[in-house]
């Protein structure tokens, strides 16, 4: 039996979201705060992020939805939190508008109400092309907010209308990359993932990297091939293995394809090796992300396949 760790050997695998390659990691915004137009294209509202829009009432109470922060609503009695910004349940919705989460807000009278037992919550739907009514109303250039309805005692239900120009890459919502045994995604709704700083056991000790794919039926005849590019090109031998590389399509997480990255150091370098991966995408912007590589020492090739010596995962952002 072969012997596929050696203690006295430790490699460094990183996933990097490298600065050599933003240019080239499409969809992948520069916060959480983004949002998606009716035909899946992306805007980057990084630039707005905590800016405040102000909506007034007859009855002189003011709501405040201060962007990817939280919502306030303020009256001459009290100020109170109708939610904070919650980007992991922001999502897509309908065929217009990008619908922004805001929960946990202000408990009282609410302690058992909102989303288990969250209190106070707001939805607030993104319009990228402004509000209609109101398109040239806006004293705001950036945009203004159309409507507020209450839709419950502890909900409330906010139209934005924002003044979006430079849209960025249509995303293929609905269209998933992640860790195999299911873990972290890479890419999450077509739009790669940032801010992986941290080391994961699943992989730790592995020469190998294994990653599913998986999309809605009515997209997963639309997924290429996947396609890799290494900087610097010699040093590290990389194979693409797989259903994912015979053209199988992705279909739900019970049945997903397979992407399995089997790469080996055949030359020590003080920098990380990158290996880019592109996944082509029919009508939309290429998937993109990058896995790199620290290869302190040259590994021995091992006759029983993709085995060698000890390997130890951490993501980087860079």
């Amino acid at each position: 039996m072969c012997n596929r760790f050696r203690a006295n050997r430790l490699l460094f695998a990183v996933l990097v979201l490298a600065s050599a390659y933003v240019a080239a990691s499409v969809g992948t915004p520069r916060s959480d705060c983004y949002s998606l137009d009716k035909d899946g294209y992306l805007y980057d509202l990084t630039d707005l992020k905590g800016k405040a829009f102000n909506y007034s009432e007859q009855d002189g109470s003011t709501y405040i939805v201060r962007l990817c922060k939280d919502v306030q609503v303020k009256t001459s009695q009290y100020t109170e939190n109708l939610g904070r910004f919650t980007p992991a349940q922001s999502s897509a919705l309908g065929s217009r508008s990008f619908v922004q989460e805001y929960r946990y807000g202000d408990l009282r009278g609410c302690e058992d109400a909102g989303y288990d037992s969250s209190g106070r919550s707001t939805t607030v739907s993104i319009l990228c092309d402004g509000c209609p009514p109101l398109k040239n109303a806006c004293e705001d250039p950036d945009g203004c907010v159309c409507i507020v309805k209450p839709e419950a005692k502890c909900l409330t239900s906010i139209i934005l209308g924002l003044n979006r120009k430079n849209r960025g890459p249509r995303v293929v919502n609905g269209f998933t990359v992640g860790f195999n045994p299911r873990g972290r995604e890479v890419v999450d709704n077509g739009i790669t993932q940032w801010g992986y700083d941290d080391s994961y056991s699943d992989y730790s000790f592995t020469s190998r990297v294994v990653l599913y794919l998986s999309a809605e039926s009515s997209l997963a005849g639309k997924i290429g091939k996947p396609e890799f590019s290494v900087f610097p090109e010699k040093g590290l031998n990389v194979r693409l293995l797989g259903t994912a590389t015979n053209g199988d399509a992705p279909t739900t997480v019970l049945s997903p394809a397979v992407l399995e990255i089997d790469w080996q150091c055949v030359k020590k370098a003080r920098m990380p090796y990158l290996v880019n991966v592109t996944i082509p995408v029919t009508e939309y912007d290429p998937i993109v992300f990058t896995l790199g590589k620290q290869c302190d020492y040259e590994e021995d090739v091992i006759p029983c396949g993709s085995s060698g010596w000890a390997t130890f995962g951490v993501f980087i952002f860079v």
